[in-house]
This record gives structure tokens, sequence and C-alpha cells, in this order.
């Protein structure tokens, strides 16, 4: 398992210098090179204390799938965390039939 991950982190590289975008235009998107690239917002950590929240946004009857994809992104993170993942907490907030739920859409 360590050398799986060791592998990925491995793979990682950044990005060369002239791929790095230096202007933005007004409708949030960056400009580099020519070519317009969507600002990537930083990514949530999401808690076991932040279950309640994350569940009431699930719920919301016009919820974009923007949200929705960050939401279930959250979730699958909290569950994927090495050291004593939050199954119970997840599974206790009552989000599982709402997965299932989309899964049947």
């Amino acid at each position: 398992k360590d050398e799986g991950i060791a592998k990925r982190r491995a793979m990682t590289t950044t990005p060369p210098r002239s791929a790095i975008p230096t202007a933005m235009n007004n409708d949030g998107t960056i400009m580099s090179d020519g070519t317009s690239v969507h600002v990537v917002e930083p990514k949530a950590i999401y808690t076991v204390d932040d279950i309640p929240s994350l569940k009431a946004r699930l719920s919301e009857p016009n919820i974009n799938d923007t949200n929705l994809l960050e939401i279930v992104r959250g979730f699958r993170k909290m569950l994927s965390v090495e050291h004593n993942p939050p199954v119970d907490e997840v599974l206790g907030s009552g989000v599982l039939p709402i997965f299932v739920q989309m899964l049947q859409l």
C-alpha cells in the first residue's frame, strides 16, 4: 500500500512555468498564452463537524451539479482518510439513501 502511495506521489508534477496562468478576465477565467482556463477554487477539507451542513446542502431541492459534486467529493474524502474514517457518523447522518437515490437516476 505504501509503495502505491509513493508511486502516485512521484507521478504528480509541477506544470512548467510557462503553463502557469498570468492574467484574469472579467468573467472569472484566467488567460495563459491566449487560452482561457477556469479558475480553480481551493479545495475544501471537510471533517465530521461538517456532516450536518453537507447533508443540508445535499437535500436542497434545486442543487446544481457543481455543488452536488463538491458535496459528494467531501463525503468521499472524509471516508477515504487512512486512520479512523468516520464511517459510522456518515451512515448515521442518513445520506446513504440519498446517494443510492442519485445512483438510480
